[in-house]
């Protein structure tokens, strides 16, 4: 192995200013010009800087991806290229040896616990990385082994996007549980009292910064957490609930969530509230699970809200004794089997992860 800094071998390259999506529109073609982001590209123009295959960088957003870039393309302000200086450089080899670093970098200079990846990765920065590469005897790069050595990271990636294909089917993973017992059939707008509604559009993060206190508040893009933090308590037109299920519009559909305790909901989540009727007739968790179930199996998603109304109208089955009355017992029979299968699910998931977070060295 040699150990050599990356300005050694590649000329570090600025994409234009110039670059921009009103330049895209008054000289449009084929030929993709990349901005910061990693995936589709800014604009196309009727020219190209570069020809070939090679590794580039943003040095805004999530600055430690490297993304290969190839065929005919240009580049703007906020990203970067590597040209190689050697023709025995494996450009893919590089990529695994250089990604782990900027991600340290990135991550390392944040001063912030490494939470936050949206952050910047200088030239300067980059160009005094130092990677080893593999050599012959008369130590010139070999090109055969780094590809040798990249054809096992692919390996490697290959088998973490299995893990991951395998972690979105398990948490997407629904299951009804049946009971050959007697069921009654009821629309959730009968057992749900939808007349309770949430907070309004005004009780922003904002408000709530300026009135904390103790009380949790709930928003849709947080499932465990309190993704709005917490406000005081007995604020005049703030609502506040207790002990009840909540229900998602956005972000995170199709999951119940059994809240307990005194809190509040931002405007994406509405409060699922048992009608007093049946406050001792139906158990709170296995109406979470039967709701998650059932609700799984509509279209819901960010083009169609699943509003109150909309869910209101499911039908779900509630067991019953012989009397016809709610069957308490038989529900938190099945309530603790769905559980256990949710207990299954988080464990199963926990172990793909610890796979997916391997960090394997060749």
């Amino acid at each position: 192995m040699k150990i050599v800094k990356i300005w050694d071998i590649f000329d570090v390259i600025k994409g234009k200013p110039s670059y921009t999506k009103s330049y895209g529109v008054a000289h449009k073609w084929d030929y993709p010009v990349f901005s910061a982001s990693n995936n589709a590209p800014l604009t196309f123009t009727d020219t190209f800087d570069f020809d070939g295959k090679y590794i580039t960088w943003a040095t805004n957003g999530f600055a430690w991806y490297i993304k290969i870039i190839e065929w005919r393309f240009s580049v703007n302000w906020d990203r970067w290229v590597l040209i190689p200086k050697y023709d025995n450089i494996d450009i893919e080899y590089i990529k695994y040896m250089l990604e782990p670093i900027l991600r340290w970098l990135a991550k390392g200079r944040k001063w912030d616990n490494a939470e936050n990846e949206f952050t910047k990765v200088y030239p300067r920065m980059v160009e005094q990385v130092e990677i080893q590469i593999p050599t012959k005897e008369d130590w010139e790069f070999d090109l055969q082994a780094q590809q040798e050595i990249t054809s096992y990271y692919i390996l490697i990636d290959e088998f973490k996007n299995q893990i991951i294909g395998y972690q979105n089917k398990i948490n997407k993973l629904q299951v009804l549980v049946e009971d050959s017992g007697k069921k009654e059939r009821l629309k959730i707008n009968e057992i749900i009292d939808f007349s309770t509604s949430t907070n309004n559009s005004k009780f922003t993060k904002t408000f709530i910064q300026a009135h904390p206190w103790e009380i949790p508040v709930y928003s849709a893009s947080k499932e465990d957490t309190p993704g709005y933090g917490y406000v005081a308590d007995k604020l005049a037109w703030i609502k506040y609930f207790h002990d009840c299920l909540t229900w998602n519009i956005d972000w995170s559909i199709g999951t119940v969530f059994y809240r307990k305790g005194r809190f509040s909901l931002s405007e994406k989540v509405i409060p699922l509230p048992i009608k007093e009727e049946f406050i001792n007739s139906i158990d709170q968790l296995y109406l979470k699970f039967t709701l998650e179930a059932t609700l799984s199996l509509q279209d819901y998603g960010f083009w169609n809200k699943a509003w109150s109304w909309k869910i209101g109208q499911v039908e779900i089955q509630i067991p019953v004794d012989q009397y016809w009355f709610f069957d308490l017992m038989k529900q938190k029979e099945i309530a603790e089997i769905y559980e256990t299968i949710a207990y299954i699910k988080l464990q199963i998931s926990e172990k793909l992860q610890v796979l997916q977070d391997l960090q394997i060295t060749i």
